[in-house]
């Protein structure tokens, strides 16, 4: 059986109330984390979910509290 395909960023934006959102992909039914940092060794987990057919979207209402955030998203064990 082959490993999962990683997840991987589809589409992002600002949206409503200054949320950056975003969509992720990958194999359907692959429970992933996405993850937040300000400084690339510190993360947070902003959600924990598995992906859909078509792909899961993510909104960070803090995003706008930070000069600067990155993301990652691994997929679970």
């Amino acid at each position: 059986m082959n490993p999962p395909i990683a997840p991987s960023l589809t589409s992002a934006g600002f949206g409503e109330n200054d949320q950056f959102r975003f969509r992720i992909a990958g194999d359907p039914g692959v429970e992933c984390i996405v993850e937040a940092s300000t400084n690339l060794v510190d993360w947070m987990t902003l959600a924990t979910n598995g992906l859909l057919a078509v792909s899961l979207e993510v909104a960070d209402a803090a995003a706008s509290n930070h000069p600067a955030r990155f993301y990652r998203t691994v997929i679970a064990n």
